[in-house]
């Protein structure tokens, strides 16, 4: 007999309870991204979320979610991938700020939040909001020569930027 898989709780899923919290940089977390093809926005250790500020300032909150480190098999490696990964792109996002490059979406704010009745606080990214995602323009049909040289400088003119 097997058993049922568990669903998410608060308290073992944190990062897929943030919708209508305000977070303590006063970020308000106004709902769940999902792509056009309404799959949820984010990656394979992240949920995507929409915030806004008081002043109205919208932006794009990725929060990471750390459920998935409790069933690693090495749970302390699991862990220091995890962080590992966010201090990095905290800290690159940061150095592009501070070089003002152009070709990069800004890291607005980063932190934690600690979601009532939860184990584990929540880290997260706050991006300014872009207009979409190029995911959703992406089908197997529209990858050509130009869309592909187009792709090759623009990460040309951000590797350029970087150095």
């Amino acid at each position: 007999m097997t058993l049922p898989a568990a669903l998410p709780t608060i308290s073992t899923h944190p990062a897929l309870f943030l919708d209508g919290l305000t977070l303590d940089g006063g970020w308000r977390v106004t709902g769940r991204a999902t792509t056009v093809r309404g799959q949820p926005a984010g990656g394979h250790q992240s949920v995507g979320y929409f915030a806004e500020r008081a002043d109205g300032h919208q932006g794009f909150l990725k929060a990471i979610d750390l459920s998935r480190l409790i069933q690693a098999q090495h749970v302390m490696r699991a862990l220091q991938e995890v962080t590992e990964q966010f201090n990095f792109e905290v800290s690159l996002l940061e150095q592009c700020c501070d070089m003002r490059l152009s070709r990069v979406v800004y890291a607005i704010d980063h932190g934690e939040h600690r979601v009532p009745g939860a184990l584990v606080p929540v880290p997260y990214i706050i991006f300014d909001r872009a207009d979409g995602d190029v995911r959703d323009h992406l089908e197997a049909t529209t990858i050509d020569d130009v869309w592909l040289l187009r792709c090759v400088h623009h990460v040309a003119v951000g590797l350029h930027q970087l150095h």
